[in-house]
């Protein structure tokens, strides 16, 4: 049968950055119907439907309708691949976070925080917050404990909203941060050179600041040792080109060596998570 539209059917067969990306963005405000999935945006972030749309290798159009912007492809594999990797139909009440593999983590998160994720200003308190939301509590709390993990001192909160009334019953599961904790999302989401991104958002999240913490105030060994084997980096080389060239989370050093002597510090090898022995 030959397709009116092309498009790279084996697109989420294999992970890269700009597919777990799409991914994270379709658990947000994506759907599936029989051999039918799409994505919806706001029609002023069109811009965004189309570099996915790229990503993908589809020529299909992006429709409008009032207010949405809406991008359906037909593909029966691309559906069961989706599905595969954790997607169903109905997913925003039963939907789970997908085993997604940790050095495509911040994509992943960045691509639902733009669909589903929130930043503004709070002029009370003089800063930015920001907010995840999804209709499925273990949706979000599968994420909240996936970014506890990843980003070394992160809090926040998870709270639930009930909205009874005519058709409009809904309850909505929300993952809240504050000043600091919006900070510390911005560097894990955008701390490397990224591809997709929602402009409008980056754009905010670039006005958060930097978090003041007091000279040589390092947050404990294992919490850093742990973000630092999740960056998958292989030699001490290539550590010090990641602290050189990339927005490092404040409170990791650049010399972990010399901070956590007689504080837990046992070698580059264990701090990379390699298994050849190193000094």
């Amino acid at each position: 049968m030959t397709r009116k539209y092309r498009v790279n059917e084996d697109y989420f067969k294999k992970w890269s950055p700009d597919m777990s990306y799409i991914l994270g963005f379709w658990f947000a405000d994506g759907c599936i119907y029989k051999n039918y999935f799409r994505l919806d945006q706001h029609k002023d972030d069109k811009e965004l439907l189309e570099k996915i749309s790229i990503a993908m290798g589809t020529d299909n159009p992006i429709n409008i309708s009032e207010n949405m912007g809406r991008l359906s492809i037909c593909s029966k594999t691309m559906v069961d691949d989706i599905k595969t990797l954790g997607g169903a139909e109905r997913k925003s009440l039963l939907c789970k976070v997908p085993l997604i593999p940790s050095q495509y983590l911040r994509d992943f998160v960045r691509g639902n925080f733009d669909g589903d994720g929130s930043i503004w200003y709070n002029k009370t308190d003089g800063c930015y917050e920001s907010e995840f939301c999804s209709g499925s509590k273990e949706f979000i709390d599968g994420l909240f404990v996936l970014l506890k993990k990843a980003i070394p001192n992160l809090h926040g909160r998870t709270s639930v909203t009930t909205n009874n009334g005519g058709y409009n019953n809904s309850t909505m599961y929300t993952m809240k941060f504050g000043k600091n904790d919006t900070i510390r999302l911005k560097e894990f989401m955008y701390s490397r050179s990224c591809g997709l991104f929602l402009e409008r958002k980056r754009n905010l999240f670039l006005k958060t600041g930097k978090i003041k913490i007091a000279r040589g105030c390092m947050i404990p060994y294992e919490e850093a040792e742990k973000y630092a084997r999740l960056l998958n980096i292989r030699s001490r080389e290539k550590w010090f080109h990641y602290c050189r060239n990339s927005n490092k989370p404040i409170g990791i050093p650049v010399n972990p060596r010399d901070v956590y002597k007689n504080k837990g510090w046992i070698s580059w090898s264990k701090w990379l998570g390699k298994l050849e022995n190193s000094v």
